[in-house]
């Protein structure tokens, strides 16, 4: 049975997308069988994955019954993925309306849950009702930080939502594998003062926090330019820049976590 990982923030800029991608990719070189889910409208895991978007099945088909979930699965030189879709913005209301609205994709992936190992999802920065689905479809959640005072603050809306998903037991079962800081700039006082308070906020309520951190890196960027017709693996590109090697560690992390219950 695949082991769902949803990344979250309800806070834009946190390098969601980049975790998402680079963590699935990085599963994926440690031999696992992954599938990538796109839940961001804006579609930039779609786009770096190089995945067609037009006359294909994509997410929202899923989601609205028109397909089953192996009909739209991509298979692409970065991994497997179920493409986004701007419709998914544009008709929030056709999904609001349906019976056990926040369990659409839950159900859909029980087709597919014994092809992979894991299955990662990206998430729009809302907390809204497709932030909801991925957090009822998970078995845990990562949470990526910037490392600004702003982002921690934040923590809160999204932790009642994750408590609420638990409490009202559509997954209880839910965990909160961690939150993890992105962009790290040694360079910076408070990035800095962040990475040293973090684990002792975490600790002081009751979360996990990862010691790994990663550090901003040029590489992603440029990798993610690429042309849609070349391989935008970090891992095959830049294996030696920072980000790499960070996320490297991080997945290590995310394993044992997963792995220690």
């Amino acid at each position: 049975m695949a082991i769902k990982i949803a990344i979250t923030n309800q806070k834009g800029g946190v390098a969601k997308t980049s975790t998402t991608i680079n963590l699935a990719d990085a599963l994926k070189h440690f031999d696992y069988k992954v599938l990538t889910i796109d839940f961001d409208p804006s579609c930039n895991a779609t786009s770096t994955y190089g995945a067609e978007r037009e006359d294909v099945y994509t997410l929202y088909d899923v989601l609205d019954n028109a397909c089953k979930v192996s009909e739209a699965i991509q298979h692409t030189d970065l991994g497997d993925i179920i493409p986004g879709d701007e419709l998914l913005a544009e008709n929030l209301d056709h999904f609001s309306g349906k019976m056990a609205r926040e369990s659409l994709l839950k159900k859909k992936l029980k087709e597919v849950d014994n092809e992979y190992d894991f299955i990662v999802i990206d998430t729009p920065p809302t907390l809204g009702l497709y932030m909801l689905n991925a957090l009822v479809a998970a078995d845990g959640c990562v949470i990526p930080l910037k490392a600004e005072h702003y982002s921690v603050a934040g923590l809160k809306l999204l932790f009642k939502t994750i408590e609420n998903v638990i409490s009202s037991e559509i997954n209880e079962n839910l965990r909160i594998y961690g939150t993890l800081i992105t962009q790290f700039d040694a360079r910076t006082k408070i990035d800095r003062e962040l990475l040293e308070e973090l684990p002792k906020v975490a600790k002081s309520q009751g979360f996990n926090h990862f010691k790994s951190y990663i550090r901003i890196c040029q590489e992603v960027k440029n990798v993610q330019n690429l042309s849609d017709a070349e391989n935008k693996s970090l891992y095959y590109n830049a294996p030696n820049c920072s980000a790499a090697k960070d996320y490297v560690d991080f997945t290590k992390e995310l394993l044992e976590v997963i792995n220690n219950g």
